[in-house]
Formats: C-alpha cells, structure tokens, sequence
C-alpha cells in the first residue's frame, strides 16, 4: 500500500492510480502526479490552503489581471458544484495541484497570462498543474480538444497524457510536436535531446 500525502493508492490501471483521500473521497489521479508530488490529496489540501490564505490573496495587487481571473476561473470550476462548467471539470475529477491553492505560486510557475492566451491543459485529461498547462489560443485549445486529447497509435484510440507517461516522456512535448505536424510513430515519443543528456 502506498501513500502520497493524503492520498492512499487502492489499485492502479495503466498510468493511472486510484485513491482514496483521507477525508473519505475517492479520486483517479495520474501515477506521474503522484510521483512528482504536485498532486497529494483529492483538493482538500488546497481548499484548505485557500480558506487559510485570507489576507494574502487580497494584497498582493493583481486580482484584476487576467492572470489572476484564469487561476480563479480555473478553482471554481473544479471546486464549485454550482459553477456552470462544474460537471466537465470537478465533476468528472480533474482537480488542481496541492501547491497551485496559493496564487502566488501559480503566478511563478506559469508567469503572467500574455495577451490574448487562455489558461490551457495539454491532456484534457489530466489535472491542472505545471507539467500539463500552458497559455494557448482559442485556435491552439480547439484544436487540442479536437486532436490531441486522444491519439491514434498501434491500431488503437489512447489518451495521449497516458501513452506519454507510459513512455516517459513530456506530454508537454510531445503536444507542441503533434502542433508541428510530426508524423505519429515511435519518434513522436522521443525525448528531447536535452533531457536524454541529464540537463
């Protein structure tokens, strides 16, 4: 039996683990997740950092930028049961990173949101946290929905974030790779010449 902060692992299936929080819930998480430690408890953790933050969040000056908006948009629909997109986000278990409960350190992980980006996860799947956001386009999001959440591989449909993990390579890569028009074949799942040299 394994334990990830408050996460007990009950059995595993493919990269994914299955748990069960010690509040009592019950969550699907990613096994590179668990491993990397930016997913440590079903959300609880994080509500709770939050409703502990109080002050820290009205003063630190940015609760009008878009940076701040997308952080905030992106907690209520995966914590708020009466948010109107609840049901495609927390209610079907994605959840957001332990550490990413602060503001602040959402702001230094992701940096500022540029212009005319949105906050956007590079496996549909998978949770909000550093290794699977980016800013994207409203163009780069559709066609991430439509294209790369699943992928076409050895005569079957897999969700890319799970193959990714499986082979142990970036998500994050190799969906920029999917963008460049790469070919869908072993060399897709490469890693990167920089990570294979231990930098």
């Amino acid at each position: 039996m394994q334990v990830f902060g408050r996460l007990t692992v009950d059995s595993v299936e493919g990269s994914r683990a299955h748990c069960t929080c010690a509040c009592g819930t019950k969550r699907i998480v990613s096994i590179y997740s668990l491993r990397s430690g930016n997913t440590r408890s079903c959300g609880c953790l994080a509500r709770e950092r939050t409703a502990n933050m109080g002050r820290s969040n009205k003063t630190h000056g940015m609760k009008k930028t878009r940076t701040y908006k997308a952080w905030e948009s992106m907690r209520r629909r995966c914590f708020n049961p009466r948010a109107g997109n609840f049901k495609h986000y927390g209610g079907r278990g994605i959840t957001v990173c332990d550490a990413w409960a602060s503001f602040e350190n959402f702001l230094a992980d992701m940096g500022e949101c540029p212009d005319g980006l949105t906050l956007e996860r590079n496996d549909t799947n998978g949770n909000y946290e550093p290794s699977n956001c980016c800013w994207a386009t409203p163009v780069e999001q559709t066609r991430n929905r439509r294209i790369t959440a699943t992928i076409e591989i050895d005569g079957r449909t897999r969700v890319l974030g799970e193959v990714c993990a499986e082979r142990g390579v970036s998500a994050h890569l190799v969906h920029c790779r999917l963008r460049s028009g790469w070919p869908v074949n072993d060399r897709l799942f490469m890693p990167s010449l920089r990570t294979s040299l231990g930098a």
